[in-house]
């Protein structure tokens, strides 16, 4: 840094450089205000972005959730049953591999290339809620229906549903031709 005299300077010299340290000072102000003010933009944008991958994270897992629940993959999309007998026997395999050995299953109706079955009986709260998810993990297209349940005692119920499908159109055709 060199030293400078001000003793050789006349008036207008000393205000000129007066002039040009405040010009420089104001810019390094500016400068400084800038360089703060944009590093405050970027921490802004640093948090909203980990507030967005959290959100995806969130959305993504969700979803994975809903494919695993809803089964979207193609392998496992549920289909129509073959024919009569065979969702009987699928429904008696449900029940049975749930626990509800004594319901009784009746069929109710029949029309259209629909059979529906009502079941009822007596059982456990909780196993009722597995057996109703357990209809969702099959690998045919059910629909449950009319469900109504009534609590007991020691956390039982009486419950009373009925499970409907669509027959394959094949299958409903050997029926009618029948």
């Amino acid at each position: 840094m060199k030293e400078f005299e001000f003793k050789g300077l006349n008036r207008t010299q000393l205000i000129i450089a007066g002039a040009v340290a405040l010009a420089v000072a104001a810019l390094q102000m500016f400068g400084m205000r800038t360089l703060r003010d944009g590093y405050g933009a970027l921490e802004g944008a640093i948090q909203e972005s980990r507030i967005l991958e959290r959100t995806v994270e969130a959305r993504t897992s969700t979803l994975a959730r809903y494919k695993s629940i809803v089964r979207l993959d193609g392998a496992n999309v549920p289909v129509t049953i073959e024919s009569q007998s065979r969702f009987y026997a699928v429904l008696l395999n449900v029940l049975s591999n749930s626990g509800f050995n004594d319901a009784d299953v009746s069929k109710a109706s029949e029309s259209g290339g629909m059979i529906s079955f009502r079941v009822q009986g007596e059982a456990n709260y909780l196993m009722l809620l597995r057996l109703l998810a357990s209809f969702r993990q099959s690998s045919y297209l059910m629909r449950l229906s009319e469900l109504s349940v009534e609590g007991l005692r020691d956390n039982n119920v009486r419950y009373s549903f009925t499970v409907e499908a669509r027959v394959s159109a094949a299958a409903a055709e050997e029926a009618a031709a029948q």
